[in-house]
Order: structure tokens, then sequence, then C-alpha cells
């Protein structure tokens, strides 16, 4: 029986099939259901999200700190890019208050924005802190 492929390899394939047999002595010893086991495992492993169950810095800390540039940048007139810019660097001056480092900040925003529902709590503690502030500002 003349067996005949209908389409060639494609060198991705030949070059798959050169390195299997390459490192196939690397495998020796171990049985085909342990190499399953092991590659997918690595394979769910490399698939899950990687994600921290905390962010850099604790969300009260951060509420109060993102409470604070809020009503720094509201200060400020943003009728011109100016003192837009001026606006940030005043709120971005609060970081050594709050004993925050520009990198944490950074960090923590970023894993605020890797999930959107993270926002949500953070934004009710921020509320609550400025209606904190409002009221202890009030005069008796």
């Amino acid at each position: 029986m003349d067996f005949k492929y209908s389409q060639p390899f494609k060198q991705s394939q030949l070059n798959h099939l050169a390195l299997w047999c390459a490192f196939s002595h690397e495998f020796a010893g171990f049985s085909v259901k342990q190499i399953l086991i092991i590659l997918s495992t690595s394979l769910i492993w490399a698939c899950s999200p990687v994600s921290e169950a905390r962010p850099p810095i604790e969300m009260d800390r951060f509420a109060g700190l993102y409470a604070d540039m809020l009503l720094a940048s509201s200060t400020g007139q943003q009728s011109t890019r100016d003192s837009s810019q001026q606006t940030t660097s005043q709120a971005k001056s609060l970081l050594p208050v709050w004993n925050v480092t520009p990198e944490e900040y950074e960090a923590t925003l970023t894993w605020y924005n890797q999930d959107v529902k993270r926002w949500g709590p953070l934004l009710e503690q921020v509320v609550q802190k400025l209606e904190e502030r409002r009221a202890a500002q009030k005069p008796s």
C-alpha cells in the first residue's frame, strides 16, 4: 500500500518534530501519564489569570489619598492646560504626606484598573471620606 500525503509538511511542523526528537531523551524515565500530568498542569497554570489578592496600598489608606487628591484637583481652575498640569502636580505632592511612593501609587491604580469591579468599594470609601471631611468643616 502506497501512502501519499495530500499536503507537504510545513516548516513549523518539521521544527516541532525536530525539537521533540532532540529532547525526547530528556523524558526518559518518565511515563507518558506523568508527562501528560506535568504538561496539563503547566498549561492550566499558564492560562490562569495572575492577580494579586490585595492592592499594593490597602484600600482604606488609598481611599484617603484619593479623596485628598480629588480635593486638591478641585481647588484649581481647569480652564487652561497649564492649570491642569499644576493641579496634577499638586495632587502628586500629596504622596509623601501619605507615605506613598509614585511607584506604589501607579501600581495600585494599575491593580484597580485590571478589574473595573474593584473600583466600586474603593469609590464608596472615597465618598465616605469626602463626606466626613465636609461634615468636619461645617461650623457647629
